[in-house]
């Protein structure tokens, strides 16, 4: 969920509040459920969002894309300039391994999350389904992320989302 005020995004559902707006008073509760139901998402017994006037969000086409080399390094770039501002929650510790995770060589990582250390295999038999067109693999290594970490849209999601869109780009 976020304010109706941001730009479109993918998993985003644009939501306006009444200002001011607390809703841990209004008893939304960190692992929620999100239920679809009549047309509408119901969130708890707190909200019902009426999905009727939705629209799906479509990302601009990509006209042109850069080598793969190009691609490695402006990911290194992107990391060394996020480096210190990485959280040690959910997937985001494997933000540093990127390239070797994209490669299928990273084996294991070293850090606080239990979420991250358990996704670099999972992560790692996605990209190998993918690039042996293995759908079972592919379905596996999905059933293995979806939810992952903590968030109303779970780190596991966001990196299936970005997968998705990352490879619908090419």
């Amino acid at each position: 969920m976020a304010s109706h005020t941001l730009e479109d995004g993918p998993i985003m559902l644009k939501v306006r509040f009444p200002t001011p707006c607390d809703l841990a008073a209004l008893g939304v509760k960190v692992g929620m459920a999100l239920l679809w139901e009549n047309g509408g998402l119901l969130l708890g017994n707190s909200f019902r969002f009426d999905m009727s006037r939705s629209t799906a969000w479509i990302p601009p086409v990509i006209k042109t894309m850069a080598s793969p080399w190009e691609v490695s390094l402006r990911l290194r770039t992107l990391v060394r300039r996020l480096l210190e501002r990485i959280p040690d929650a959910g997937l985001a510790p494997l933000l540093p391994c990127a390239e070797d995770l994209a490669y299928g060589s990273l084996t294991g990582i070293s850090c606080n999350s239990e979420a991250a250390i358990h996704a670099v295999s999972s992560v790692r038999r996605l990209v190998q389904g993918i690039c042996e067109g293995d759908l079972r693999e592919i379905d596996v290594a999905i059933g293995r992320i979806v939810g992952l970490g903590p968030g109303l849209t779970p780190s596991g999601d966001d990196v299936l989302v970005g997968a998705i869109l990352g490879m619908n780009a090419v």
